[in-house]
């Protein structure tokens, strides 16, 4: 730095180098630089480390008292894990049980509704049977008026050439 500035450079970190700083009195005397290193505990004056001897606080004669550190919950059993595995095998057994007799009573249920259908049966398919021999008779004779004037014709007599095949008249036809 001096050879490119030409001067010399002063530093002033009192620490470091405490004698580079110079300053003045106003009489002219050079004030002596402070040393930071002896300073006193609170960063005032120019004392080193010397501090007044503390009163330190001791145990009262005979010492303190013990300290509570144990904590009170109660009482803590411990119960075996075969006594839960059991217990949690006794209530699955128990619910399964419960299953399987609810669905005795639900098969019970099913069973019942089925005998009801079945014993229905019968007097729904005489009602059905009724039904198609009137419409088949409407059909027929409507048929005979609308073909009246064509010769050769029957009367109820199926137009296609199914004679070996049997196809079930349609249930529930509420054409006419």
């Amino acid at each position: 730095l001096a050879a490119r500035f030409g001067r010399t450079v002063n530093l002033a970190n009192p620490v470091r180098r405490p004698e580079i700083q110079r300053r003045m009195m106003s009489e002219g005397t050079p004030v002596k630089p402070k040393d930071y290193r002896k300073q006193g505990p609170a960063g005032v004056g120019d004392k080193p480390y010397t501090m007044r001897k503390t009163k330190q606080d001791g145990p009262p004669p005979g010492g303190f008292a013990p300290i509570k550190t144990k904590r009170f919950v109660g009482v803590t059993t411990s119960i075996p894990s075969s006594v839960f595995v059991g217990l949690t095998g006794l209530g699955m057994a128990y619910g399964m049980w419960k299953v399987g007799n609810f669905n005795i009573k639900r098969r019970g249920w099913k069973q019942e509704k089925i005998e009801a259908r079945r014993s229905l049966v019968p007097f729904l398919q005489a009602e059905e049977d009724i039904a198609y021999a009137s419409k088949k008779k409407k059909r027929d004779a409507l048929e005979a008026q609308v073909m009246s004037g064509v010769e050769g014709w029957t009367v109820g007599a199926s137009v296609y050439n199914t004679s070996k095949i049997y196809a079930p008249p349609m249930v529930n036809d509420h054409s006419l």
